[in-house]
């Protein structure tokens, strides 16, 4: 870079300095102290207010910037390599938003940074390829290991309290609705992370967002199939933030999508419960095992695991178990319901650690909540509950889910022409044997 172009960049961040010189430094921000969440005033440059207070077009120095754009090699073809983020106000603007800092209360751009930016940007868009990550905040997730490791890119880390509380600067509430949200998203425990490359096909038109996208539709799955594995495996409530993209060779990121709060209890991945997550993951990715019963089941499982009200996922929980208990020697039957649910459950479980009695007498009557669900009984529903083994609807809805993963890891460590399912006499084999 030329002695007159950063000549030109040091003048338009003094310019801008003195432009936001009443710009208030100070922020509200929610940081995790040990296992609390707690609102601090702290000074910051990375408030989304300084982008906002920015004006660049009415700096005159913004003139002499804008013409080192019109006439730069790389950056003149801009708007047709990245839309409007290409345009020399917004590359203004997102250079001097990285250059922001605060020195003795008082705003200040920090010149060398946006020079550092501008040859970074530069070298960007005459990459032939761009590696990406693409990451979402499982939110919800307690981690007791350092970070679980998938493959192809994808890996499940726990950040420290310094990764958590370093991004609350640049979180704001136009991003997440409210402060609740923003306070349960941002100090998320668990970063999951997708990484992939996507080729930067500078004749196409907008080839920088063409590549952003094609890296976020990269990252969906993996990403999907992640978070379906920690729902198969565990118990427990999670959600995920809104994805971030980012250049992996530096800079900013992008936030894409909808955030989605966890309920209930945290989920807690120890390192006892890595083996299942693996197998729970080789199952999502569909690496083993194609036993379409099983799969039926599962997807009425994970559908239980996202639904938001107690009476959605009694429904979709024991449907998983119906996929399984109703079918002999590989056929469906819609015969004797709740008997079979209540003894085929309770002999697939009693090979789980469960008491027989016990648990035919919950499935009987988990069986009956899902009855009087179904056809809108909510009167009988209440006095069912309170005859029952169970304090609660969410009790029912607890034992179905706890019980049909025990099940399913247990159905999944047996070959598949083993199944009880599978075989005439496979039921009464597994009930009186």
């Amino acid at each position: 870079m030329d002695n007159r172009v950063q000549e030109i960049i040091e003048a338009l961040c003094r310019a801008a300095a003195l432009q936001l010189r009443h710009f208030d430094t100070k922020i509200d921000l929610y940081v995790r102290k040990g296992r609390g969440i707690q609102n601090e005033r702290r000074q910051s440059a990375k408030s989304f207010g300084v982008e906002q207070a920015l004006d660049v077009a009415r700096l005159q120095e913004f003139a002499a910037f804008r013409s080192v754009i019109e006439s730069d090699s790389v950056f003149q073809d801009g708007l047709r390599l990245a839309g409007a983020w290409g345009s020399a106000n917004q590359l203004a603007h997102h250079l001097l938003a990285v250059g922001a800092t605060v020195l003795r209360g008082r705003l200040r751009f920090d010149a060398q940074r946006v020079v550092d930016e501008f040859s970074r940007l530069r070298r960007m868009f005459t990459a032939k390829s761009f590696a990406w990550d693409v990451s979402v905040r499982i939110t919800g997730l307690q981690m007791t290991i350092p970070a679980f490791e998938f493959d192809d890119g994808v890996s499940l880390r726990r950040l420290s309290m310094k990764e958590i509380n370093s991004r609350m600067p640049a979180m704001n509430e136009f991003e997440y609705g409210d402060m609740k949200s923003l306070s349960i998203m941002a100090l998320a425990h668990g970063r999951l992370s997708v990484r992939c490359e996507e080729r930067f096909d500078s004749s196409e038109s907008n080839p920088v967002l063409a590549a952003w996208q094609r890296a976020h539709e990269a990252a969906r799955a993996p990403i999907d199939r992640v978070v379906d594995a920690l729902r198969l495996a565990l118990t427990g409530s999670i959600g995920r933030s809104q994805p971030e993209i980012e250049v992996l060779s530096g800079g900013g990121h992008a936030l894409i999508g909808h955030s989605v709060e966890p309920r209930g209890h945290a989920m807690i991945l120890r390192k006892s419960g890595c083996e299942r997550l693996t197998a729970a993951y080789d199952y999502v990715c569909e690496r083993r095992d194609q036993d379409e019963i099983l799969r039926a089941a599962v997807r009425s499982y994970l559908d239980a695991r996202g639904r938001a009200a107690v009476e959605d996922r009694v429904l979709f929980y024991a449907a998983a178990w119906e996929a399984i208990v109703q079918v002999t020697n590989g056929k469906w039957s819609p015969l004797e319901t709740a008997f079979r649910f209540a003894t085929h459950g309770a002999a697939l479980l009693r090979r789980c650690g469960y008491p027989s009695v016990d648990t035919y007498e919950k499935l009987r009557h988990a069986y009956d909540a899902r009855s009087s669900i179904a056809h809108g009984n909510e009167k009988g529903l209440q006095r069912l509950v309170k005859g029952s083994r169970f304090a609660s609807l969410d009790d029912i809805c607890a034992f179905l889910e706890c019980s049909f993963r025990d099940a399913f890891f247990y159905l999944l460590d047996l070959d598949a022409g083993d199944r009880p399912y599978k075989s005439k006499a496979g039921w009464p084999c597994l009930i009186f044997s």
